[in-house]
């Protein structure tokens, strides 16, 4: 079982700067949010006592959870990302990321330790959904 004291230490010193100076606030505040909205989420709902959820009640907690997410942080979220997107334009990054996606996908040469067991070259292929949205990278 994961020990919600050792991750909740481990989240709060993981708190770095932003891609700019101005969003380290923003981010800070996010970051403390979500790491609370986050401890919450992982304390059990039930207790060894209660019945076992149909899969309706697991949905229905688990829209709860979300509603709880967004009610809580969504809006640090958007003012966060908004500021991030606004650097990423100023400092000329939006040129950059399209050109990297016009580029061919990096490939794994046939035979490499990429921990593939296929002889074929493998393929990798990052798309916006990997670095936007709640989960991704931010900066």
């Amino acid at each position: 079982m994961l020990n919600i004291y050792f991750l909740t230490l481990l989240l709060s010193t993981v708190m770095a700067s932003s891609l700019s100076a101005e969003c380290t606030p923003l981010k800070q505040a996010y970051d403390t949010c979500f790491n609370s909205w986050f401890q919450r989420y992982l304390t059990p709902s039930t207790s060894p006592r209660t019945p076992v959820l149909t899969s309706e009640e697991k949905l229905a907690q688990n829209r709860a959870k979300a509603a709880d997410y967004e009610a809580r942080c969504g809006s640090l979220w958007q003012e966060y990302q908004a500021c991030v997107q606004r650097a990423v334009e100023g400092n000329g990054l939006a040129e950059l990321l399209r050109e990297s996606r016009d580029e061919p996908p990096l490939t794994y040469p046939s035979g490499s330790s990429n921990g593939s067991s296929s002889s074929q070259a493998s393929t990798i292929s990052l798309t916006d959904s990997d670095y936007s949205g709640r989960g991704g990278v931010s900066g």
